[in-house]
């Protein structure tokens, strides 16, 4: 069996697209005959593709540009550099109609989307798509088009993934996304650090170009108090980002499509959230849990947007609890009870 899933442009509704291709993937698999092949290609852009690679299962990638998805006409030529063929299903998880145009591309013998627009000129079957609901329920639905009965949603996660820091037990990490405010990191982020003693904090920025992270970090970290221990990480793709945040003890950073990504490997995100609607675009069916200190939110709100001695009130009182290091005798005690 050969399927073809359209996965969105945008790289947080891309992750947010998991829950259903891990169901659709395990269902398939078990639904085949002892001697089918259940093959999946995935297309996505190009930016941010390598975010596939996290899915636990094998799946043919196929890459597209910006200049690929403006029309049908591009996609067309796009499409006939695929290699796909005798697709049986192919799924678009956008409203884009040139999106939906890639089943009949493809020869796909049905083509499933969702029912909007004049997408339904071009698909088979037509799923409804619920106007306000969550980003993963409105991709999920569309199972339907598949599966005989729609199965319950479950929290799902990454492949197992090898650590960055092999003493990652022994010295837990906090990892932070700085963010920049007029070309300077918001000077928030050294309150936070000022407040802990003893800890040990991963410092990344997402937000710069990959030739200016290093020496960037390197100079802010130079400035930072010697209290606690830093590490400059460049984000130079989204594994070498998993493997830090799938070991880590938690994760601190304001808007980025990484909380998605993060959640998604398992780690606690703390989030000061500026402008997400989570209950749309959260990583509800990860199982990384999702702390999220909204500016909307009274109890986090301050003059101009956070009230950050509150938001780092609760930061710390969590790094506090998740960074306490074992001594030998307490490791033996855990060891003695598992076993």
């Amino acid at each position: 069996m050969n399927i073809a899933i359209k996965l969105p442009n945008d790289l947080k509704e891309r992750t947010l697209a998991f829950p259903l291709l891990h169901e659709l993937v395990n269902k398939l698999k078990e639904g085949l005959e002892e001697d089918e092949i259940l093959k999946v290609h995935l297309i996505s852009l190009a930016e941010g593709i390598d975010v596939l690679n996290l899915l636990p299962f094998e799946a043919f990638y196929h890459e597209l540009q910006e200049d690929d998805v403006k029309s049908v006409f591009s996609i067309h030529r796009a499409c006939s550099n695929m290699k796909i063929n005798q697709l049986d299903y192919f799924i678009s998880t956008t409203e884009s109609f040139v999106d939906a145009s890639i089943g009949k591309n493809l020869g796909a013998k049905i083509s499933i989307g969702f029912a909007v627009g004049k997408n339904g000129w071009l698909l088979e079957k037509k799923i409804t798509k619920m106007a306000g609901d969550h980003k993963s329920n409105q991709m999920f639905r569309l199972i339907k088009g598949v599966l005989d009965e729609v199965p319950p949603m479950e929290k799902v996660s990454s492949r197992q993934l090898p650590a960055i820091y092999d003493d990652f037990e022994e010295n837990p990490y906090i990892v932070l996304n700085l963010d920049i405010i007029d070309g300077e990191v918001n000077s928030e982020w050294q309150e936070l650090v000022e407040l802990v003693v003893g800890k040990k904090f991963v410092l990344m920025c997402a937000e710069l170009g990959l030739d200016d992270q290093q020496e960037f970090l390197q100079e802010y970290i130079s400035k930072l108090s010697r209290k606690n221990t830093y590490k400059a990480f460049v984000y130079d793709s989204n594994i070498t980002f998993a493997k830090l945040i799938s070991y880590s003890a938690g994760f601190v950073t304001h808007d980025s499509p990484l909380v998605n990504i993060a959640s998604y490997c398992g780690c606690t995100v703390l989030f000061i959230n500026r402008k997400e609607n989570l209950s749309i675009t959260g990583p509800r069916y990860f199982t990384g849990e999702v702390l999220s200190y909204s500016k909307y939110d009274p109890e986090f709100r301050g003059e101009q947007g956070h009230n950050y001695g509150r938001v780092f009130d609760e930061i710390v009182k969590y790094i506090e609890a998740n960074t306490e290091v074992k001594n030998d005798s307490e490791k033996a005690e855990k060891e003695t009870t598992s076993d």
